[in-house]
């Protein structure tokens, strides 16, 4: 039973990977003269993502600027940015589960992959994460900058409620509260 819940974050695993690959194959239906590669009908540059509204999607140039299909174990490891600013957000919170607290040090979390999203005008990247076989009664979204110097956290939590690090705008804050992973 565990492995079938487990079916839908492998698949998220994998998706960049496909994603990457059909990227390579529709690589030569690109745009000669921008560069700029189609995948799936759909060029780089018009990546969709969410509004601020909350649930229409929106296409827009500057989503292409952020990142997707990253692992925020890997991001949080290989950047310094992204490392300083989760760490100064847990720092200022004293009501957090102990695996969320510790995380960047002992990370105890299964994520999914990010996603590229425009909040206010700007670049973003959302990161999902959860307690490893507890997915359902501990979990997190985080949502970073494109360069990983300003970050907004909120924790849902069986027994502590729902923690908002950060003081995060209400388009931020829409997206931080969407649920899975």
């Amino acid at each position: 039973m565990r492995i079938l819940r487990l079916l839908p974050v492998i698949a998220l695993s994998l998706l960049p990977l496909a994603i990457a690959g059909a990227g390579m194959a529709g690589a030569a239906s690109g745009d000669a003269a921008s560069g700029d590669a189609a995948v799936g009908g759909v060029k780089a540059s018009e990546v969709t993502a969410g509004t601020a509204a909350g649930g229409g999607k929106a296409t827009s140039p500057v989503a292409a600027e952020a990142k997707s299909g990253r692992f925020l174990h890997a991001v949080i490891s290989s950047s310094a940015a992204h490392e300083k600013s989760l760490r100064n957000l847990l720092r200022s919170a004293r009501n957090l589960p102990s695996w969320v607290r510790n995380m960047v040090s002992s990370p105890r979390y299964v994520s999914g992959a990010s996603e590229a999203v425009v909040v206010e005008g700007a670049p973003h990247e959302l990161f999902a994460a959860c307690l490893a076989r507890y997915c359902e009664q501990s979990r997190l979204r985080i949502l970073f900058s494109a360069d990983g110097r300003q970050a907004w956290l909120v924790v849902e939590d069986g027994d502590l409620g729902e923690v908002v690090l950060g003081d995060p705008p209400a388009a931020a804050l829409s997206l931080l509260r969407q649920p899975g992973l």
